[in-house]
């Protein structure tokens, strides 16, 4: 998957989970990273797109602040930050979705740093 198909991902199982599932936006955050985790474990050069996707929904959907900050999602996406995987993994995308991931990156960083 590339990442605009992540973020559609995330979208549409976070959408159904609240429509059809009648969840709260923390719940169906937690919903969509359950339904990517498979994913992920499959395809683990993929991880820092599935989890910038997440936490770029979860921030948008304002579901992620409901997190804890000593979370494991929040661990990950922290540790993927900070090694700059995201910007390995944008090498191997277009130019449009690889400007993209680095920018949805940086505002999820931004967005961690203002909780901690």
């Amino acid at each position: 998957m590339d990442y605009v198909e992540y973020l559609e991902a995330v979208k549409e199982a976070m959408d159904s989970a609240i429509e059809e599932c009648g969840f709260n936006p923390a719940q169906a955050f937690n919903f969509a990273h359950t339904e990517l985790e498979g994913r992920m474990a499959k395809f683990p050069d993929e991880t820092a797109l599935a989890l910038v996707a997440l936490a770029l929904c979860g921030i948008e959907r304002k579901s992620l602040p409901a997190l804890l900050v000593d979370d494991r999602f929040i661990a990950d996406v922290d540790t993927t930050l900070a090694d700059d995987r995201p910007a390995l993994a944008a090498q191997r995308l277009v130019p449009d979705q690889r400007s993209r991931l680095l920018r949805d990156a940086e505002r999820v960083k931004g967005f961690l740093k203002l909780r901690s």
